[in-house]
């Protein structure tokens, strides 16, 4: 057989209206201490909204490119950034610029012109015509074709760009053209004079012989080391002009940077003023009414917690259905809490119990024992025997239980005036008192007497050993608690 304990909402309601002092005394000491707690607490520091940098990179963006000003200072820093970077480049990369200033390497030869077929021309016509001659090698030796293609052969990679610092030419009061080769070492003077030679003899010569027949020699080759404080100083120079210039780019940027953080701080201060609300003075009623909310909450629940054993268990009618019993009646039963005698109840407790029928009433006990003992003298007409027989009927769990004995006592004084020879006896709990077991022995029957809030192991063990023991269950009477 399967028990449920149930649980009545009736009975919940009931316990929290009776249970009114201890809700009201936590809910006034919960608001108390919030309320308490609300003024004692310290103000909260207004947080300073500040902007992301995702904001304040929006803020600049939007500054430099719509504002005259920014728009000024921000092309001058880009024009001398780029020209910074070239500076830069040439001081690093500039062939010329890398040659020890100590010791300069200079190689040197002069290009010989001899005129072919020159028999009919007189002696200032062939000067003429060999000075002619010098010139356009003097213009071919100094053209842009000509210095690219002295960085494009030879096992050094060189860069045009920076090949006319390293060769210089010109024409001799002889007439002769002087072509002097520098570098920053030897290896790259030799690959260049190598390639200027081959130039000036396989593309220069061939190209200029078509015009007037001649040949070419290369002369007076030398060497020489010299001292060159130029280096030194167009170093200087371009040090001093990469430095000047990043002292203009600070100065602009220091513009803008200025200008910014005015702009950031505006906007800082106007999403403050937005967000950071006028500092509220704590709510002591609406802490009150949270303390007293959560006073609520904790007064049920201990409520609760103190009846949780009164508030759900056997629905007695249900349960002799299942167990087949002859449900005879709901009979009040009187009990009285020790708190209970000490408390004086007011008219808002005798409201209460009145409203869920708790109220005990000896007229409403006298006519359910009255009703009760009726049943009860059916059942005695029904057993065999003597009638002048007194018949002992057990009801087990109800002696030392003052408010079951007095029911008893209520229902067999109401049997007593009708003239019965039924005698109701109070017994202990069969599941625990080895007296009460024992009297079952002899005995007419057994009624059981339970309650809603009885454990289910005691009707259990009582409904088992009075099955076993005593041929003749007469029924079930449920103990209704009045106070």
């Amino acid at each position: 057989m399967e028990y449920q304990r149930v649980i009545r909402i009736q009975d919940v309601v009931y316990h929290l209206l009776a249970g009114w002092r201890e809700i009201l005394a936590c809910m006034l000491v919960a608001a108390l201490l919030i309320a308490g707690i609300g003024i004692l607490k310290p103000e909260p520091k207004p947080v300073v909204q500040e902007l992301t940098a995702e904001e304040k990179k929006t803020i600049r963006d939007t500054f430099v490119t719509k504002d005259g000003k920014a728009k000024q200072w921000q092309n001058s820093i880009t024009y001398l950034s780029d020209t910074n970077s070239n500076l830069n480049t040439r001081l690093k990369y500039d062939y010329y610029l890398q040659i020890d200033p100590e010791n300069r390497i200079n190689k040197r030869f002069e290009i010989a012109i001899t005129l072919l077929q020159t028999d009919d021309m007189t002696r200032a016509e062939k000067e003429q015509l060999s000075r002619s001659l010098s010139l356009r090698y003097l213009q071919q030796v100094s053209s842009d074709a000509f210095m690219k293609s002295l960085a494009d052969y030879g096992s050094m990679s060189l860069n045009a760009a920076y090949i006319p610092s390293l060769v210089l030419s010109e024409i001799t009061s002889s007439g002769s053209v002087v072509i002097q080769i520098t570098g920053p070492n030897e290896e790259m003077i030799d690959q260049l004079v190598r390639n200027a030679k081959d130039q000036i003899t396989k593309v220069i010569h061939t190209e200029l012989d078509l015009h007037q027949p001649h040949n070419i020699s290369f002369i007076r080759e030398r060497v020489r080391q010299t001292k060159d404080e130029q280096i030194t100083r167009v170093r200087d120079e371009l040090q001093a002009r990469i430095d000047r210039y990043n002292k203009s780019i600070d100065y602009y940027q220091g513009l803008i940077d200025q200008a910014v953080e005015e702009k950031i701080a505006d906007a800082e201060e106007e999403k403050k003023a937005e967000s950071t609300p006028t500092p509220a003075k704590p709510s002591v009623l609406k802490n009150i009414i949270l303390g007293l909310f959560l006073g609520f909450i904790v007064g049920a629940c201990i409520i609760f917690l103190k009846e949780r054993k009164t508030i759900s268990g056997q629905d007695i009618s249900t349960l002799a259905r299942q167990l087949n019993l002859l449900y005879i009646c709901i009979l009040p039963c009187k009990i009285t809490h020790k708190k209970d005698q000490k408390r004086r109840h007011n008219k808002l407790d005798e409201f209460v119990r009145r409203l869920f029928n708790r109220y005990y009433s000896e007229d409403e006990v006298a006519k359910d024992a009255s009703y009760a003992a009726e049943v009860l003298n059916g059942l005695a007409a029904r057993v065999e025997g003597r009638q002048d027989e007194t018949l002992r009927v057990l009801v087990p769990g109800t002696a030392g239980n003052a408010s079951r004995e007095a029911a008893i006592k209520t229902i067999q004084d109401a049997l007593e005036k009708r003239g019965t020879r039924v005698f109701l006896e109070p017994t202990g709990d069969l599941a625990q008192d080895p007296d009460a077991v024992g009297a079952l022995q002899g005995a007419s029957g057994l009624i059981f007497f339970w309650g809603f809030s009885d454990s289910e192991d005691k009707i259990v063990r009582e409904y088992q050993l009075g099955m076993s023991l005593v041929s003749n269950i007469w029924g079930v009477i449920e103990a209704d608690a009045k106070i």
